[in-house]
Parts: structure tokens; C-alpha cells; sequence
């Protein structure tokens, strides 16, 4: 009998089991990593948020994507200016073989000083340049060629967003090439597609988060 198929088998079986416990341990160490830093910040810590809360985040269309949606290591609290959220955003693209998960980290400010008009914003690439041959939306401002270049902007209410992402807005975003953004009003998420940003970077995405949100307010007043 030839055993060299049943041990390739066997060796396979050992690898898939052993990737298999690699990513929930190192799943299980990254909920205790945020766990700690939850608790060392003064944040509410939720290992899976609930359906029902899942529904709050369902107003920004990135939350729509896809199916089976999944908040994981969800991080939430209150400060002098807006409520924050950080979390793990767990949804699965495509069926059967074609299908994909795709995870990222978002943080989230929510406020009612945010009274602005809604849009979405991600980088240029490839791919959103081939899309705008078929119609889809970007809105180009010939002030800020850097910008048009760089970012792909989608509004509902397009002269609404052209009146407000004014010169020192339009610089500022231009400074941040990788930034995804969705806005609404009362509700800002600041990402980066595909990217579960590591537990000891969590401070810094909440500070870009913040930053992004001061100078969302700080327009409203010029």
C-alpha cells in the first residue's frame, strides 16, 4: 500500500488545524489586548456588539456592505466634544467559493454639533477610475487638482459638499492619501479598508478620529 497520499492528507489536515488555532488564539489575544486598554482609558468594552446596536452604525452605507456584519471588540465612551467608538468590523463578500471576509478597524465619533452635509470619501485607484467610465459619481474641484487626484468624493447632495470642503479642508484631507471617510450628520467613520489596526495603535486612530472631527467643526464655523 502506498502511504505517501494518506500522509500528504495527514499533513495537510495538521496545517489547516494548526492555522486554524494560530488565528483564535491570536484572535483571543487581541480581544484581551483591548480589553486592558478599555479598561486603562475609562471605555465600555464589548467583545460582540448586539444586533440591535449594530442598527445605530447601519446609517453610514459602509455598515451595509456586504452581509453576515459583525462588530467585534467594540470600544465606546463619552467625551466633553462627541461619543467615540472604536470596534472590529467583521462582513463577508461574494457566496460559495467566491466568497471573501473582510475585516477592518473603524472608529466612529458621534455628535450633534456635526450638522454637515454627508459624503464619502476614499484614495484614487485603479479600480474607482475604470468605475467613473460607467457613470459613477466623483466630484473633481478644479481648485485642488492634488485632491481630485488623489480621492474619489461621492455626495448625495453634491453643491451642499462643494460649499463646505472649502481651501483649508480640501489641503488638510490632501495630507492624509490612505484615509477612507464617511460623513452624516451627527456621524463621522474614519478607516482604512481591510485593516484590523493592532491593539497598541488603538490611541492614535482614535486621536486621527478626532482630528478629523475638529476640523469637520471647525469649517462650520468659518
Amino acid at each position: 500500500m502506498d502511504w505517501a497520499p494518506i500522509g500528504f492528507f495527514v499533513i495537510v489536515v495538521l496545517v489547516l488545524i494548526a492555522v486554524v488555532v494560530g488565528s483564535l488564539i491570536a484572535a483571543k489575544r487581541r480581544t484581551e489586548a483591548i480589553k486592558q486598554l478599555a479598561d486603562s482609558l475609562g471605555l465600555a468594552f464589548q467583545q460582540q456588539t448586539s444586533v440591535e446596536q449594530l442598527e445605530m452604525f447601519k446609517q453610514i452605507s459602509y455598515f451595509n456592505r456586504g452581509r453576515s456584519h459583525q462588530i467585534l471588540n467594540h470600544l465606546s465612551g463619552s467625551t466633553d466634544v462627541a461619543a467615540i467608538h472604536i470596534l472590529d468590523f467583521h462582513y463577508t463578500i461574494g457566496s460559495g467559493k467566491n466568497s471573501s471576509k473582510k475585516q477592518q478597524t473603524v472608529v466612529a465619533l458621534v455628535s450633534d454639533e456635526l450638522d454637515v452635509p454627508g459624503f464619502d470619501l476614499a484614495p484614487e485607484s485603479i479600480f474607482s477610475r475604470f468605475t467613473e467610465w460607467f457613470g459613477v459619481q466623483d466630484i473633481d474641484f478644479e481648485s485642488h487638482p492634488q485632491f481630485s487626484e488623489k480621492f474619489i468624493l461621492q455626495a448625495t447632495d453634491e453643491d451642499a459638499v462643494r460649499r463646505f470642503l472649502d481651501h483649508p479642508l480640501l489641503d488638510f484631507l490632501c495630507q492624509k492619501p490612505d484615509i477612507y471617510l464617511s460623513v452624516r450628520r451627527g456621524f463621522l467613520c474614519v478607516y482604512r479598508p481591510d485593516k484590523l489596526v493592532p491593539p497598541e495603535q488603538w490611541k492614535n486612530q482614535m486621536a486621527e478620529g478626532f482630528e478629523v472631527y475638529r476640523m469637520l467643526v471647525d469649517r462650520m464655523a468659518r
